[in-house]
């Protein structure tokens, strides 16, 4: 009979977990469905507001306290949106914060629901009914996607004025649609996540079935202060708060599987923090992302690995006194040669830099580099290669050693120079010099030729890894250093470059054996497949166009209607056929300013007081209106309905409006009955872009009108 019972029970629990789980899920689906209006809301919109409607609704419903926000108290800075907030205890006071903006990203495409919205109140809701391991702050902001370093303005709003008192880690998700996986960023301006919140994370995606992606190259960037641009969490990691920021793959769509894992996913987070939110940071760490597994390298392993190679470096004459003596004494030797082959690289570096410059002024098209990173750097190094290897066939007179032991020798040094140098910008990078390293040292001792041709090949795998990444995330900023930069980066360039020259000029002695009659085949064959790949690359780059009737070219309109006339400044990446260059200014019919925006100003005097009314009507929806209050002197405000901000150069008073604002918006404040001045009044409008075909090939228009006004304030 007990067993019958406790099977019975088995068999209940089992059920309810299903049914919870199928309840979970459809809860999911019905907030993707409910949502699908919202999708494409803005800052400030009416759809925002209906969203944050809904979004109350569903919470009184589920009896879950919440709290909002406007922007009305912000000082530097002002929206007309809102944040909502929602806070659920947990077992520890450690807190997990789930960030979810309101708003749909400007290039999101997604016509579904909102899978971010969704995903976060399916969490919420499974949260509610069961008790997390840490508690739980789920944090909805609007006004996040807008110009930098403004913006996200309700982040910078929230951490304003929340102090956590206990541990706590930041999730921030940028989900535009279903996907099939997630991508990682972990970095910031010049920090990154801790090791061990990107471990939890790497780890609960595995568990839950999810693939995703991760770049370590990406986050050497932002230790190193030059990512291309900040994640949304970048606020987050600069007060202090461990973040990680996830966005789906582009251009993939994800079944109900994969919905089922993220949700899993999800839920499960606060599991795996059920041992609290450590308080360690390691910043300094390398974190592979393999397909079977992860492999984590921190700063104690790297700082271990340094104290343990130069331990060996300095153990080597020691051990092996007698080939130690040989090396240094070649290099010694010829120690004169070192300074002049270093500058022979970096002197054909500066010459391979002249036409990866020269192409993009020829195609009219000064950015076009940024479309093929790669080939703009491989155009320039093979060149400076080639150059190089001309240097050692037609230079006769100058007395190359033919002693092998040198090139070696000299690749050892300059890779320990390297390792140096690269410590210096972030130890971590160093563990892609150490690996060519240990093969250059196993280069020397291997007898056999062809062992060393396979040791020289595999020193230089981790060098083309992070090349890899670099071009194809693409680093633009980091990529762009590497091609363009004359000095700082011509000079690393060589540094790296040279002691693989270096071995591959002494795998070319090996082959030069008298009997053979196979004299420099190696520099040879160098040189002819140097010479294909320079002329494959020239072609390839002179030709390119990354315009097409799928991808059309750019053209921006950029209108600008003061009182004094109508200008449009038109521009495009690459040059226009029609006009035979980049850019062009015309004077356009004049309009009445007023068609697109009207103003009343009215002014009261009380005392030594001046109270100003602003009423601005523009015509339409503009994206923004700024206004700009302008004197001689340094303006007192007393008060103003709206935030402002001065100009510490100028005395200036620029008064913070928001963007999308209403139909009839009212600035009011009071200035002191004396204060002479201008308003200068912008109402900035983005209208859709459109198609036109003026020649062969089609042209995205893409239109903005400025209409500037200027009103001004006369004392009685």
């Amino acid at each position: 009979m007990k067993r019958l019972l406790c099977a019975l029970l088995l068999f209940c629990s089992l059920g309810y977990i299903n049914a919870e789980e199928v309840n979970i899920q459809q809860l999911f689906f019905s907030f993707m469905k409910e949502t699908q209006d919202f999708s494409r809301n803005s800052e400030g919109s009416p759809e925002e507001k209906a969203l944050l409607k809904w979004m109350t609704k569903e919470l009184e419903a589920a009896n879950i306290p919440y709290e909002i926000r406007d922007f009305q108290e912000a000082r530097d800075f002002f929206s007309f949106s809102s944040i909502l907030s929602v806070d659920i205890p947990g077992k520890r006071n450690d807190t997990l914060i789930f960030v979810v903006p309101i708003n749909g990203a400007p290039e999101a495409q997604n016509t579904d629901g909102m899978i971010n919205l969704s995903s976060a109140f399916t969490a919420l809701q499974y949260f509610h009914r069961h008790t997390p391991e840490v508690s739980m702050k789920f944090l909805f902001p609007g006004a996040e996607y807008g110009p930098a370093p403004a913006y996200p303005l309700g982040t910078r709003y929230f951490l304003r004025d929340y102090f956590a008192e206990d541990p706590a880690a930041v999730l921030y998700f940028d989900l535009q649609s279903p996907s099939e996986g997630l991508r990682l960023r972990t970095g910031g301006e010049k920090i990154v996540a801790p090791r061990w919140l990107v471990q939890t994370i790497s780890q609960t995606l595995r568990n839950a079935g999810i693939p995703f992606d991760y770049s370590s190259t990406e986050a050497l960037t932002a230790r190193l202060g030059v990512l291309d641009s900040l994640p949304l969490m970048d606020p987050f990691l600069q007060a202090g708060y461990p973040a990680v920021f996830f966005k789906g793959f582009p251009s993939m769509g994800g079944d109900e599987t994969w919905i089922e894992r993220y949700i899993t996913f999800l839920t499960s987070l606060s599991s795996a923090l059920q041992n609290g939110i450590p308080s360690t940071w390691d910043r300094n760490y390398l974190f592979l992302h393999l397909p079977g597994r992860d492999i984590v390298l921190g700063e104690t392993t790297f700082i271990t690995s340094l104290i343990i190679l130069f331990c060996c470096l300095l153990a080597y004459p020691l051990l092996f006194s007698r080939p130690f003596r040989r090396y240094a004494g070649a290099v010694g030797k010829h120690a004169y040669l070192l300074p002049a082959l270093l500058s022979a690289i970096y002197l054909f570096l500066l010459l391979g830099t002249l036409p990866v410059r020269l192409i993009p002024t020829l195609q009219g098209f000064p950015d076009i580099w940024e479309r093929l990173p790669f080939q703009y750097f491989a155009l320039k190094c093979t060149g400076a290669v080639l150059l190089f290897m001309l240097l050692f066939r037609l230079v006769r007179h100058i007395p190359f050693p033919r002693n092998s032991s040198f090139y070696s020798g000299a690749a050892i040094l300059f890779l320990i120079l390297d390792i140096l140098i690269l410590s210096t910008m972030d130890i971590a990078l160093t563990v892609y010099v150490v690996w060519a390293l240990c093969f250059a040292f196993l280069f020397t001792l291997m007898p056999n030729k062809y062992l060393k041709i396979l040791c020289f090949l595999l020193s230089m795998v981790w060098l083309f890894i992070i090349l890899h990444d670099l071009f194809t995330l693409p680093a633009i900023r980091v990529c762009g250093f590497l091609i363009h930069s004359v000095v700082w980066g011509n000079l690393l360039i060589s540094f790296i470059l040279l002691p693989f020259l270096l071995m591959l000029l002494r795998i070319d002695l090996l082959f030069a054996h008298p009997k053979t009659r196979r004299r420099n085949i190696i520099t040879r064959s160098t040189f002819i497949v140097l010479l294909g790949v320079i002329g494959y690359l020239t072609i390839t780059l002179a030709l390119y166009n990354p315009y097409s009737e799928d991808e059309p070219q750019p053209l921006y309109v950029a209108e600008t209607l003061t009182s004094g006339g109508h200008r449009a400044e038109i521009s495009s990446p690459a040059g226009l056929k029609e006009i035979g260059r980049n850019d062009l200014s015309i004077t356009l019919p004049a309009i009445p300013a007023e068609h697109f925006l009207e103003t009343q100003l009215t002014t009261t005097t009380f005392l030594d007081r001046m109270n100003i009314s602003l009423v601005l009507k523009p015509v339409g929806t503009p994206e923004e209106i700024s206004v700009v209050f302008n004197s001689r002197e340094k303006t007192i405000i007393y008060d103003s309905s709206h935030p402002y901000s001065a100009d510490p150069d100028t005395p200036s008073i620029l008064f913070h409006l928001g963007r999308n604002p209403p139909e009839n918006l009212t600035l009011e404040t009071t200035l002191p009955s004396i204060q002479e001045g201008v308003f200068h009044i912008t109402a900035s409008y983005n209208l859709p872009p459109f198609t036109i075909q003026p020649g062969e090939e089609p042209l995205m228009v893409y239109r903005t009108l400025k209409v500037e006004k200027t009103l001004p304030i006369v004392p009685p």
